[in-house]
């Protein structure tokens, strides 16, 4: 069987990232039965700018093994080599993973050199993704510099201009596999697309997915309590083949994150057969 260097990539797990990047930041994974076969993770977002310490405790007493990090906990413009790798230490030590970065968001026409030293601490760390809503303008230079430094960028439906699957899909075709897309399911509900439908037509350019769910009004909501069909997106994303992280972000929820995620968990459980 041919595999493509992005499948080899992104599908070949710690193992394999760990061979590709010395310093990937790759803890123990979680047993492949948990929430029906997919491995859950935990944006660090849904707790702002909590300390490094406090934040791994808390994803840690949740039951959960990955973490999604964020720009409030490791801003990668400013952050110096030796707290990079003690942040990594840190991470590693409480026994959880980290593959994706975001969402960074990337305004203007940034310098090529300042993006040069994103990338390169992306690969320091060991990220497969950073995670981005980037105007369409500069994913050029993202995707030269993702080639350069073997760190994928991943557009998420979070900006205008990718608010559906098509329009993101015809971007992503013009660059290289390296440039993928980060499927937020509540943001394509809120612009009036069905999630499982847009997951079909992402499909082998998917590299993260965020579960969020919306309610009518358009606030965001544990998951089970909006509009959110998940059973129906978690269906296609079996049939994509994705073996990558699902995240939930929790965002909305400043007060309440651990209940409205212990929530989100439950409910996963329910419809998936997990543990």
């Amino acid at each position: 069987m041919q595999i493509s260097r992005r499948k080899f990539c992104v599908l070949g797990g710690a193992a394999v990232s760990a061979l590709a990047r010395p310093g990937t930041t790759q803890g123990p994974r979680e047993p492949r039965s948990y929430y029906g076969g997919f491995r859950v993770g935990i944006s660090a977002r849904c707790f702002g700018n909590l300390p490094i310490n406090q934040l791994t405790a808390k994803v840690t007493a949740l039951g959960l093994k990955y973490l999604e990090l964020s720009p409030a906990q490791a801003d990668l413009s400013t952050i110096s080599t030796p707290d990079l790798r003690r942040l990594r230490a840190q991470i590693l030590d409480a026994g959880l993973s980290v593959h994706h970065y975001g969402v960074w968001q990337v305004r203007g026409k940034p310098r090529r050199r300042d993006l040069e030293v994103i990338f390169g601490r992306a690969e320091e760390f060991g990220f497969e993704s950073l995670i981005t809503d980037s105007a369409e303008g500069v994913l050029k230079e993202l995707d030269r510099l993702a080639g350069r430094f073997r760190v994928n960028v991943a557009v998420i439906n979070h900006a205008g201009g990718f608010a559906t699957a098509d329009a993101l899909r015809k971007v992503l075709d013009d660059y290289s596999e390296r440039i993928g897309a980060a499927v937020d399911t509540g943001r394509f509900v809120v612009a009036g697309a069905d999630p499982a439908t847009a997951i079909g037509r992402l499909k082998d350019r998917i590299f993260a997915v965020h579960l969020t769910d919306v309610l009518p009004s358009g606030g965001f909501c544990p998951l089970g309590k909006g509009r959110g069909d998940f059973p129906s997106c978690l269906k296609a994303l079996r049939e994509t083949g994705y073996d990558g992280l699902v995240t939930l972000p929790c965002e909305g929820f400043p007060d309440h994150a651990e209940e409205a995620i212990a929530e989100s968990l439950e409910y996963l459980k329910k419809i998936t057969g997990g543990r």
